[in-house]
């Protein structure tokens, strides 16, 4: 949904934003609607890639990250005498700027989360769910080992559950796509262990909390210096790409006012300042919220916070400007985003698969629509569609590719 809204004119409001995904597309146009002037990286060819918000990707994609701190301290050609602002949209992205938050400093404003290591700390699912405990937020039950010590877990485990590393990014390229595994059985889960990816990170072996992912409950907002609460939104999950442990594919707000209060208390606490996300689920077995995981940068599903009015990414910008941030609006239940092609596929799955390890989504024929918005298409904006179609072709040709050369 497209805004009219405008920043003041009086400074050079730039931005820079990484990556080209579909989360990354959000970002840059909430803020080039807004009218700032949006940078990004070289990339391959996401969806974000195409926008008509975006002014600059030329050059090399960057191999190492050395040449990625060169295009953005020495190559990129910022306007005016102001610092732009740095905005990372993935895990890998979020890690990349904390390292390197000294050096970016220079050249870029950042929110404090990346520059003081409390956002690499709430990625972090042991040291995340350490802090929950010491906070009363409920945590599913979990572990976190190395990889050597996982066979040693089997005693204590019941079936099904799941297995994911600490840090994603760390063995991404291994993954092939995915986020996780689930086990049903003590044979399942021996033969995964021993095929598991390598690197630098542990892994996470969590139960899984029973119901629907349609009992995925989401929030969102940011948090000033004072750790003051803006923009704040809940919404549900309804489906999810991969279904049952993968990013939202379809995402409705709805009003949770303990959910709210237990977000704004959370990151309040743990002196988080920045862009926030939570992912909790409603445990059937006793009704409580636990969380699943933390985001501490925009995700994949914000395009709901600005369909039903909110502006978090550009209130962060506008923070760290040092403007005034933009009017707090009121949510009605009801907005709907979706990931098209990909909610496609998880509603087809559930049909074909009724013995699925989790239920499908409950009573989602019963839900009022207020309005709707989708991931990468836009009538301001149509060219990342094209971007994401020819992506998903070329993903198709090379998987076929590999059936037939295997």
């Amino acid at each position: 949904m497209a805004t009219s809204l405008k920043v003041p004119a009086a400074r050079a409001n730039t931005a820079v934003v990484l990556g080209q995904s579909a989360t990354a597309l959000f970002a840059i146009r909430e803020l080039g609607r807004a009218g700032f002037v949006v940078y990004g990286e070289p990339g391959d060819g996401g969806p974000a890639a195409g926008s008509r918000y975006l002014s600059h990707v030329a050059g090399e994609v960057a191999q190492t990250e050395d040449q990625r701190l060169h295009y953005l301290l020495d190559r990129l050609p910022l306007e005016g005498p102001h610092k732009a602002v740095l905005i990372p949209c993935s895990d890998q992205d979020v890690d990349f700027v904390s390292r390197n938050a000294l050096r970016l400093a220079d050249k870029y404003m950042m929110q404090p989360a990346l520059q003081d290591g409390m956002a690499v700390r709430l990625m972090d699912k042991e040291s995340l769910y350490a802090l929950c405990r010491d906070h009363g937020i409920l945590v599913p039950g979990c572990w976190t080992l190395e990889r050597h010590e996982l066979e040693g877990l089997l005693d204590q485990l019941s079936f099904p559950c799941l297995i994911k590393p600490s840090l994603i990014h760390e063995v991404k390229q291994a993954m092939a796509g995915r986020k996780l595994w689930t086990v049903s059985s003590p044979e399942a889960y021996r033969e995964l262990v021993g095929r598991l990816p390598d690197g630098n990170t542990r892994w996470i072996v969590q139960e899984i909390i029973p119901g629907p992912e349609s009992e995925i409950w989401l929030y969102c907002g940011y948090f000033d210096a004072t750790g003051r609460p803006h923009q704040q939104l809940t919404a549900r999950k309804l489906r999810q790409y991969p279904p049952g442990f993968g990013s939202a594919s379809l995402v409705r707000t709805e009003s949770n006012e303990i959910l709210l209060q237990l977000c704004a208390e959370f990151f309040a606490a743990v002196g988080y300042r920045g862009i926030a996300t939570a992912e909790f689920k409603r445990d059937p077995r006793d009704g409580k919220l636990r969380i699943i995981e933390v985001n501490p940068r925009p995700s994949l599903w914000f395009g709901v916070s600005s369909a039903a009015g909110k502006r978090i990414v550009l209130a962060a910008c506008m923070d760290s400007l040092g403007q005034p941030l933009p009017e707090d609006v009121a949510v009605p239940d009801g907005v709907y985003w979706r990931y098209f092609m990909k909610d496609i596929y998880s509603r087809v799955f559930y049909a074909l698969n009724p013995g699925f390890i989790l239920p499908p989504p409950q009573g989602l024929k019963d839900l009022p629509v207020q309005t709707s918005t989708g991931a990468v298409y836009a009538s301001d904006d149509r060219w990342p569609m094209w971007g994401e179609l020819t992506g998903l072709l070329r993903k198709l040709f090379v998987r076929l590719f590999r059936r037939v050369a295997g």
